[in-house]
């Protein structure tokens, strides 16, 4: 089957409508899965001038935008010193968010995480610079300790449990001017 005869693209119902009206139909709806996979895996990246320019390359070595969020960390995320956040910080993760950071702020600070597990140890380790992005820190983490007591509203069923999270991977943004 010729999908170019007609004015759809050879696409059918409402993705041929989009088509006549002008906006082409989202790939990742219309291609097999391995299709957009080899895509994903196999697609060149941009280098980091031909991506930002000079004019956005960061103001501070890279030692100092690592020690800027573990700065972040240390504060306790920022919570205990919320002008490391930037006016236009802007919080997220798959279960929560985007938050901005007034929400943010309210949000973890009535979780009150410090209080409910004080034995905490975030195990964040390996602070690395975005070899893309100057402004963005990775770091991997891997989160354990004890609650004790609640957490937010959540009225614990046991006495105390011990916490070990999974691994993840982090990432910390900044603006020109350092803050997070």
């Amino acid at each position: 089957m010729d999908r170019q005869i007609g004015n759809t693209h050879g696409y059918s119902g409402i993705a041929g409508a989009a088509v006549i009206a002008g906006e082409e139909p989202n790939d990742f709806l219309n291609q097999p899965p391995l299709v957009l996979l080899g895509r994903f895996f196999t697609a060149e990246l941009p280098s980091l001038d031909e991506h930002y320019g000079e004019e956005h390359l960061p103001a501070f070595p890279d030692t100092v935008m690592i020690q800027l969020a573990k700065d972040v960390v240390e504060t306790n995320f920022g919570l205990d010193n919320p002008d490391l956040l930037s006016g236009k910080f802007s919080y997220l993760e798959p279960s929560m968010g985007p938050l901005n950071k007034r929400k943010y702020l309210e949000k973890f600070s009535a979780y009150g995480v410090l209080d409910a597990v004080r034995d905490i140890d975030y195990g964040i380790m390996h602070y690395r610079v975005d070899p893309y992005n100057p402004y963005r820190i990775w770091v991997d983490q891997r989160a354990k300790g004890t609650r004790t007591g609640a957490i937010g509203n959540a009225i614990p069923k046991f006495p105390a449990a011990a916490y070990e999270a999974a691994p993840e991977a982090m990432v910390r943004s900044s603006n020109s001017f350092a803050l997070i």
